[in-house]
């Protein structure tokens, strides 16, 4: 019995380092900005869907592994968490391109054009696009490189400017 203990607390303990990995791993990766002829194009890389993979199995793992009906539960509740993240992280898309601005997330889906820009707003943390009425799309930049909040920055600016000078800016 001492073995199936053992064996049983080494691979919760293993479950539990791989579910901290996992987490501290997709929180780490910040979306990557892809220049495209159109555009650009920002989406998370696929360490950063991997990683959340990762932590939805170290979690299943411990549900297993673990004896107590709580444990058990809140190790389940934590995975049905990562499984969004995951999701989050498969769907996630903001694209800029020639005719609008497209934003795509776990639950929402926006789309601004270009003439139909009234305001953009921008913080060094969020870069705020609003149109007409409540349509609006946010834009975490935080965690982007410098260079690649630039380009996204200097993205939309310039479609902006170019869809005509009779938009109110």
């Amino acid at each position: 019995m001492g073995a199936a203990l053992s064996r049983r607390t080494a691979g919760s303990v293993l479950a539990g380092a791989a579910a901290v990995i996992g987490v501290a791993a997709t929180f780490v990766t910040a979306p990557r900005l892809t220049l495209l002829n159109e555009g650009v194009r920002l989406r998370y890389p696929w360490p950063a869907v991997a990683a959340a993979l990762l932590t939805v199995a170290a979690l299943v793992a411990l549900a297993v592994l673990l004896r107590p009906l709580a444990a058990r539960g809140m190790a389940v509740l934590f995975a049905l968490v990562a499984c969004a993240f995951v999701v989050e992280r498969l769907t996630y898309l903001v694209a800029a391109d020639a005719v609008a601005l497209t934003s795509t997330g776990l639950v929402e889906r926006a789309r601004i054009a270009w003439p139909e820009v009234r305001q953009v707003q921008g913080d060094g943390r969020t870069l705020r696009i609003s149109g007409f009425g409540e349509n609006h799309i946010v834009i975490e930049t935080a965690s982007l490189r410098p260079h690649d909040r630039a380009t996204l920055e200097r993205t939309v600016s310039r479609r902006v400017q170019e869809a005509g000078p009779a938009v109110a800016r």
